[in-house]
């Protein structure tokens, strides 16, 4: 496996032939599974520190605020968004009253 890191890590081998190298015919190699096992080792590893330990948790909740944070619409984008939609619908409530109706 750390021959396999090391020519990726420095850019010897690209990710695409890598990807090649670790399957044949759509089915992983040897090495394939044993990177895909070490894979799953280190999520449960992560996961079971992200149960255990609450300190994770808090950081862990603290960076998706942040991120969630920066997403989220300002005050003004969001009042922009309703003019623009005022702008473009013409029609009030007043009219959807008299649909169907002559």
């Amino acid at each position: 496996m750390l021959r396999v890191a090391g020519p990726l890590t420095l850019a010897e081998v690209r990710g695409h032939d890598l990807i090649r190298m670790l399957s044949r015919d759509g089915k992983p190699t040897g090495l394939g599974d044993a990177f895909a096992t070490y894979g799953r080792i280190l999520k449960t590893l992560h996961l079971l520190q992200f149960v255990s330990d609450e300190r994770c948790r808090r950081m862990i909740g603290a960076q998706l605020n942040v991120t969630e944070a920066r997403h989220r619409p300002r005050p003004e984008d969001l009042l922009r968004t309703a003019r623009l939609r005022q702008l473009r619908d013409p029609h009030t409530d007043e009219d959807d009253d008299d649909c169907g109706q002559e």
